[in-house]
């Protein structure tokens, strides 16, 4: 009886083990299948009527060369009129590689 025990109990340890494995791990031809990436970046706007700027992060995903999804991460952050983007005039432009 023991021994039935104990083979039962390490062969639900390895079940587990084995199923907690596979959930965390994804299919590499899944992956590449799809063809799709993803980035986050702040879009800065500015506001009214003070005149600040308002970057809110939006996390970016490209299917090839266009954006199939742009969705806000809740991630922002205001700064005064005179801030300059560091990314330069264009930065806050959507480019999908």
């Amino acid at each position: 009886m023991k021994t039935r025990t104990k083979i039962l109990a390490i062969s639900g340890i390895l079940i587990i083990i084995i199923l907690f494995y596979f959930s965390t791990k994804q299919l590499t031809g899944y992956v590449i299948g799809t063809g799709k990436n993803s980035f986050t970046m702040a879009i800065c706007n500015k506001t009214t009527p003070n005149g600040g700027i308002y970057c809110e992060d939006y996390e970016i995903i490209c299917e090839g060369k266009k954006a199939s999804k742009i969705s806000a991460t809740g991630f922002s952050v205001p700064h005064p009129n005179n801030w300059q983007d560091p990314r330069g005039e264009n930065g806050s432009e959507i480019i999908c590689k």
